[in-house]
């Protein structure tokens, strides 16, 4: 037996090579969209209208091929040029009612030669008004409607990071700052917003709506850019709060730097000195804990 043969009979058309490449079954989508934050919303770029406006455009811009392709017999006579040169529509002049093609023809009547315009019969409306071409051009219509909240909805796992972009950043850090915060809550507050970077890493690149592909590399650099202006804005306060503090301390010390150089004349100056040095026992605490994340 013929090896052709051979591999006919052991793999007929309706089975599947056992040895084949498993990559052909991998889903591949129709449509790629990227998730982006648009005005506080999240939004997919382009929308779902602007997919459906397209579909039906690609479809228009497929028909409209037929408009130069004329029925078999049609105006012999004519250059064929004339015909391959027909120009295409523009996507706002599609779906045109007539399926007549004008073409220009230049005749020679001996002396003088004369342009006459002759109609040619095109394949355009027996294809336009096929009934499963119309069935097929309503049902993306309807697709689009009727799942239209399903891929709204696939995007409502992305708003838990709503508070990123909802809250009022300044408002926040000087609510912060109010609290006189310790070093050890300072510490904690940029831990957490690397825990939310964290989670921002941790999003899936794509996600895989049928038919579409929501790809959100766009939504993530968001973000970041969103969670980096809040460390900017809390830094910025927390630096304020510790220079004034800073300069209070400054302010303080130089205040009782001469006390404690003024001359022991008596015991007056004795009593003097020794309670200058109960304030700064007194403040020792607070210095020394303000000193320390300004280190």
């Amino acid at each position: 037996m013929k090896p052709r043969l051979k591999k006919l009979r052991l793999y007929p058309l309706d089975t599947i090579d056992a040895n084949a490449n498993r990559n052909g079954n991998r889903k591949y989508p129709l449509i790629l969209t990227n998730v982006e934050l648009q005005s506080s919303m999240i939004v997919l770029n382009p929308s779902i209208d602007e997919v459906q406006q397209l579909m039906h455009e690609l479809i228009n811009y497929v028909l409209n091929i037929f408009h130069g392709i004329r029925k078999w017999g049609e105006v012999r006579i004519i250059d064929s040029k004339l015909i391959h040169n027909y120009p295409m529509h523009d996507f706002s002049e599609l779906l045109p009612t007539n399926d007549d093609l004008e073409l220009h023809k230049l005749y020679d009547d001996g002396e003088e030669n004369s342009w006459q315009i002759q109609q040619v019969k095109t394949y355009y409306n027996t294809i336009a008004n096929n009934k499963e071409l119309i069935k097929l051009y309503q049902n993306i219509g309807n697709f689009f409607i009727e799942n239209s909240l399903r891929f709204e909805k696939e995007l409502e796992e992305y708003y838990e990071f709503r508070d990123l972009w909802e809250i009022n950043k300044i408002n926040q850090a000087k609510k912060f700052i109010l609290s006189n915060p310790e070093y050890a809550a300072i510490r904690s507050i940029f831990a957490d917003f690397d825990d939310t970077r964290d989670s921002i890493k941790r999003i899936s690149d794509s996600k895989y709506v049928e038919p579409f592909q929501y790809l959100t590399d766009k939504f993530k650099s968001s973000l970041f850019d969103e969670i980096r202006q809040l460390e900017l804005i809390f830094a910025k306060y927390i630096r304020i709060h510790y220079r004034m503090k800073f300069i209070s301390i400054n302010d303080f010390l130089k205040k009782n730097e001469p006390r404690l150089n003024r001359q022991l004349r008596d015991l007056d100056d004795v009593r003097f000195v020794i309670n200058t040095l109960d304030t700064l026992k007194e403040n020792f605490v607070l210095i020394d804990h303000t000193i320390d994340p300004l280190e």
